[in-house]
């Protein structure tokens, strides 16, 4: 993918190149006293918020299968985004350790909120852990024109640093000249595993989302999603029918480059 590729007709962002993308996700493993209506004895509460989204996920189950899942949209680009929470309910029923290839044949991630859908898989994943918190951090800096230093922490622990330009790794040299686009999970489910692969993907899904900061999107609030065609088919919101009446919302980005202690206070 190159810049024109991602060239939207939106205004750019005046601030852009001085700033830093920022996002935070905390899974929470929680032991219920009395098994819920549902049947679930556990539950695993994942957030996340970042420039342009805040979400809540609550993952219930039973110790082998979700049982339940409810969301939160509270800071989302579009004004269809709440109706995610009903694609995301066709996992109830997986096993907590079913292999990605299942997950996804039973809930399209494409007909799906794309980050309620991470959400719940790393809320998935998180239930399979004897631990009962895991905060991570994704800082990317704007890239302008040289290679620019991207990273992920769980629990104030740097899992990886990478520097990357255009949509490629520059750094480390064993990963330079991987894509962070097409290709890139063939490439990293080959060469990575565990808390390292978990950490790439968070960091992809970040890169994706930071391209967002080169666009000042409030100028655009009020305006039909289709605005913006290079983003049909790819998520709920931006699939047909649901598109052709999707609405941008105002006050919906917020920047976090001085303040990362506020991440996960959902201010308004």
């Amino acid at each position: 993918m190159t810049d024109s590729d991602t060239q939207l007709s939106f205004p750019t962002n005046p601030n852009f190149g001085s700033g830093i993308f920022r996002r935070r996700i905390r899974l929470r493993n929680i032991a219920l006293e009395n098994r819920s209506p549902c049947g679930a004895t556990e539950k695993v509460e994942a957030e996340l918020e970042d420039t342009n989204h805040a979400f809540k996920c609550t993952l219930f189950h039973n110790n082998k299968s979700i049982t339940n899942i409810s969301t939160e949209s509270i800071r989302i680009p579009l004004d269809t985004c709440p109706g995610a929470a009903e694609p995301i309910k066709q996992l109830i029923g997986l096993a907590l350790n079913c292999p990605q290839k299942t997950i996804i044949k039973t809930a399209n991630p494409k007909a799906n909120c794309t980050h309620l859908y991470d959400l719940t898989l790393l809320a998935m994943a998180h239930s399979l852990r004897e631990e009962y918190e895991r905060i991570y951090d994704i800082e990317l800096p704007d890239e302008i024109d040289e290679p620019t230093p991207v990273s992920v922490l769980c629990n104030d622990k740097l899992l990886l640093c990478w520097h990357v330009q255009r949509w490629q790794i520059t750094e480390p040299n064993e990963y330079a000249g991987k894509p962070l686009f097409k290709g890139f999970m063939q490439w990293a489910g080959q060469s990575l595993s565990g808390d390292q692969l978990e950490a790439a993907m968070l960091l992809q899904k970040g890169y994706f989302v930071a391209q967002a900061r080169r666009y000042d999107l409030e100028v655009v609030a009020g305006e039909p999603a289709l605005r913006d065609p290079s983003m049909y088919g790819v998520c709920y919101s931006y699939n047909s029918p649901i598109v052709e009446g999707a609405i941008r919302n105002a006050d919906t980005t917020r920047d976090f480059t001085e303040t990362p202690e506020l991440l996960l206070r959902f201010l308004e």
